[in-house]
């Protein structure tokens, strides 16, 4: 290889990957069970039988309130690790908590 060309490679770490600002593999928007509203800053989770359920992303500006709206979704009846797993996935590439929410001592 030569010198120009090994100038521009770079290793990227898992983590260099996780809190890029570039498209990842897993950010989508939209999945089986869960749709992100932009306009309202909500999740639908589309498996709640009387309509979809509705997690507020406002209220997901700490860490404790982040683990608070995926704890009330894992309670449900209804929730399974499927589910759970597209919230979790959805939520951390819409709240980027790594960067946003969880406090550094």
């Amino acid at each position: 290889m030569d010198k120009e060309n090994a100038e521009k490679l770079r290793v990227l770490t898992l983590g260099d990957l996780l809190d890029g600002d570039f498209p990842r593999w897993h950010e989508k928007h939209e999945t089986k069970y869960c749709k992100y509203v932009k306009e309202n800053n909500v999740i639908h989770i589309a498996a709640y039988e009387s309509g979809p359920y509705e997690v507020d992303l406002d209220k997901c500006t700490s860490s404790d309130g982040t683990l608070f709206e995926i704890c009330q979704v894992a309670s449900k009846l209804w929730a399974t690790p499927e589910i759970v797993g597209e919230l979790v996935l959805m939520m951390n590439s819409i709240l980027r908590p790594k960067k946003n929410i969880i406090r550094r001592k």
